[in-house]
């Protein structure tokens, strides 16, 4: 059986991918590309492309990535202020049952630590003292395996005794490349048909679905 779980953030426990489209359109916009929400979601958020990759499939010159992103980073602070931000469907209920449960458990995300805390308060997981290992500059993003590998080391467990929750291909191939379990859950941005999640454990629709089947792998 195991014993912890590596939740990720958005498009996970938390609908907030719209929010990150939203800011890095807008700081593309800036230099006069328009980025296109059905290549975000596809590129960006489920294959793990970043900045680099949208101007490198756009062949776009003389861009200072440093520059984008931190404009980028304004602009979804601006947005988060502006915004309530949902949680996914099942989310609340999913971090009670764990909670419930007694599983160790943390976010393990691409975002900055202080965005997932600057969310979070403004959800009803604010009730929840939930720990985060977000991406503040040290780590490499999924798919690489460094963030699953430090939340594990956080809660001080081994890999192989943790499994992780995801909905993306970036965050199924970081999970495999860390040997961790992986359980994916289906969101509602993205179109699954041409996407395969060969190595997960299992895919389920929900968190709803998921939380029913949590005593398979935590007794």
């Amino acid at each position: 059986m195991k014993r912890g779980m590596l939740i990720d953030f958005d498009g996970t426990l938390v609908d907030s991918e719209p929010i990150h489209y939203q800011a890095n359109a807008k700081a593309f916009r800036e230099i006069g590309h328009s980025v296109d929400p059905q290549e975000y979601y596809y590129y960006w958020s489920l294959l793990g492309e970043s900045f680099q990759g949208e101007i490198k499939r756009h062949q776009l010159e003389n861009v200072n990535v440093e520059v984008l992103k931190e404009k980028s980073n304004r602009y979804f602070n601006q947005l988060c202020e502006e915004n309530i931000i949902p949680l996914m469907p099942g989310a609340l209920a999913f971090i009670e049952e764990i909670q419930r449960r007694g599983i160790q458990f943390i976010i393990a995300s691409n975002t900055p630590t202080a965005k997932i805390q600057r969310i979070l308060s403004k959800t009803q997981l604010r009730k929840f003292t939930i720990p985060a290992v977000g991406n503040d500059g040290k780590l490499r993003n999924k798919p690489f395996p460094d963030i699953f590998l430090a939340a594990a080391e956080r809660l001080k467990l081994k890999p192989v005794e943790c499994v992780a929750v995801e909905d993306t291909v970036k965050g199924l191939n970081a999970a495999l490349n860390a040997d961790i379990t992986c359980i994916i859950i289906k969101s509602h941005r993205y179109d699954y048909r041409t996407i395969s999640f060969k190595g997960a454990h299992s895919v389920f629709n929900s968190l709803m679905d998921y939380t029913e089947a949590i005593p398979i792998y935590f007794s």
